[in-house]
């Protein structure tokens, strides 16, 4: 499964944002949840609390463990979400979407593609949405 959803995301054409096939509050929850991810990386912030423990991190081609988790983005900056899609099937889902890195000073900015790969887990308080992949790579 996340061998098909990887290749859903690389290189697809941009979709216009909102599109999704989830009830509202999962895909206003979900969207949330990838840019809260997107901002942390551009705080330079773990947050592992949006992330199962054994999260799987590909950006740019090479396996990430901490910060930045997403290709292109570096400490002084700001991220931008772009064109976003939510799809879901049972206690998985998947965004696809595009985002871009201002740098904080005179610089070039990045664009990147992204797919997030969510699993609903069990916690304390009840089943929640948290991120168990993520493949980025810049656009060129």
């Amino acid at each position: 499964l996340s061998s098909a959803l990887l290749l859903l995301g690389c290189g697809a054409a941009p979709i216009a944002r909102p599109s999704a096939t989830l009830p509202s509050d999962d895909t206003d929850a979900l969207e949330a949840l990838a840019t809260f991810a997107l901002e942390a990386d551009a705080r330079m912030e773990a947050a592992d609390s949006l992330f199962v423990p054994d999260v799987e991190i590909i950006a740019a081609g090479r396996r990430r463990t901490g910060t930045p988790r997403f290709a292109g983005i570096a400490a002084g900056g700001q991220v931008a979400l772009g064109s976003i899609r939510v799809d879901q099937a049972g206690n998985f889902a998947w965004a696809s979407f595009d985002y871009r890195w201002l740098p904080g000073e005179q610089g070039q900015f990045h664009e990147g593609r992204a797919t997030v790969v969510f699993s609903r887990v069990a916690t304390a308080t009840g089943r929640v949405w948290r991120i168990s992949h993520i493949h980025s790579s810049l656009q060129q």
